[in-house]
């Protein structure tokens, strides 16, 4: 039996969880004990039941509001405002991240959106297999893109790689706090003997980087089947968090008098209830996403990674409404692709542009039925299947 730490240290949301339950159940039943570093807490009583998973709190700080950087335009800045905006700090997390491979004593690590969990292993002799979808991974080799270009706009910061190497000195002098060699580059900080990315080439958040192993999307969720509003209008799937402006958008779906169902994510009560109508529907399940893709017309969602790869998976546009920049990157990747549309400012105007392009212009739909052709073969088991065998092999 092996001791196999799983962790997870930045992010929001269940995703940086449930994409692996199946893993650990087949881990469980092989005799193994898996041990979670997780986040939040708080999330994770009700996804791990059913499971024999040791839960712990996973080393994180959030950098004081006088010691952020903004707007969060590169990795780095990303890393200053978890915790690596000074010295002590990250000294602190790197010794708590110590102590904790010290009470588990794991014989490998899973490295979801774990940063320092991977720069404070690096000496442990433990190996490290990192998963992700593109984002959480820097390429390894050259410069490292800024967010800004990687969503297409100019970065204006003339100093944004010399925050890059402040904060490349801050990890060094921490791991020197540490008794720990200090790295050359900041890429050598993100380094571990198997790396996997969840998603497809066309989809890596960083689409120039070395070649890797892309072994799609985890997290596969059957839902129910979807009921659609009655009517003569094009039928709209919607996965979305609240934003200043989105109730511009139902009173526009229902201007247009377009079929829609929307699974909400955080959206108030009030707000669906002032917009609910006979062809505004929401739902309180997810819905089966390959009976979407072949029943809806589009999609409306925030850009989350894991949606548009099952959108594309389905053959469905999308209109992405992004909230971050992790999310406006994979929604210029379907705009580049033809797949769809995307706008970060979310205005009236834009929101009458994208559905009515969307409504009419089939052109969208064929480039989104271009990549599920590409990947019709893709098997939605064989992602845990290879992460399995990549954990069985990184025991030996």
């Amino acid at each position: 039996m092996a001791s196999i730490l799983f962790t997870w240290e930045i992010g929001e949301g269940s995703g940086h969880i449930a994409p692996y339950l199946a893993v650990i159940r087949e881990l469980e039943a092989r005799g193994h004990q898996v041990s979670f570093a997780c986040k939040y807490i708080s999330r994770a009583f009700p996804l791990f039941a059913g499971t024999r998973v040791r839960y712990l709190q996973a080393p994180y700080v959030q950098s004081a509001p006088a010691e952020q950087a903004a707007p969060i335009d590169s990795f780095a800045k990303i890393l200053n405002n978890c915790g690596y905006s000074n010295v002590p700090q990250l000294a602190g997390m790197i010794r708590a991240w110590l102590n904790l491979f010290e009470l588990v004593k794991p014989d490998l690590i899973v490295a979801d959106y774990s940063p320092t969990a991977v720069l404070a292993s690096r000496e442990s002799g433990i190996p490290r297999l990192q998963i992700g979808n593109g984002f959480f991974q820097v390429p390894t080799q050259g410069r490292i893109p800024t967010l800004a270009e990687l969503q297409g706009m100019r970065h204006d910061d003339p100093n944004i790689f010399g925050f890059q190497n402040r904060i490349l000195s801050h990890i060094n002098a921490a791991l020197e706090l540490n008794g720990m060699a200090k790295v050359g580059l900041f890429q050598e900080t993100q380094q571990a003997e198997r790396k996997l990315f969840t998603t497809f080439k066309e989809l890596d958040h960083y689409p120039a980087r070395e070649p890797v192993e892309y072994i799609g999307p985890l997290n596969a969720v059957r839902g129910v089947e979807p009921e659609w509003p009655d009517g003569g209008g094009a039928k709209v799937f919607a996965y979305l968090k609240p934003f200043p402006t989105l109730g511009q958008l139902f009173m526009q779906l229902n201007q247009k008098q377009l079929r829609t169902l929307i699974y909400p994510d955080g959206i108030p009560e009030k707000l669906m209830r002032e917009h609910a109508s006979a062809t505004l529907k929401f739902v309180d399940k997810p819905l089966d996403m390959p009976r979407i893709g072949e029943t809806a017309d589009f999609a409306i969602h925030n850009g989350n990674h894991g949606t548009t790869c099952e959108l594309m998976l389905a053959g469905l546009p999308s209109l992405v409404l992004p909230l971050h920049a992790e999310q406006a990157i994979m929604g210029r990747h379907l705009q580049l692709m033809g797949a769809g549309l995307s706008y970060v400012e979310k205005t009236a105007d834009q929101f009458h542009q994208g559905l009515s392009a969307l409504s009419r212009d089939a052109g969208y739909r064929q480039a989104a039925e271009a990549f599920a052709g590409k990947y019709r073969d893709f098997d939605r088991q064989q992602p845990v299947r290879t992460v399995l065998a990549a954990i069985e092999e990184l025991l030996v």
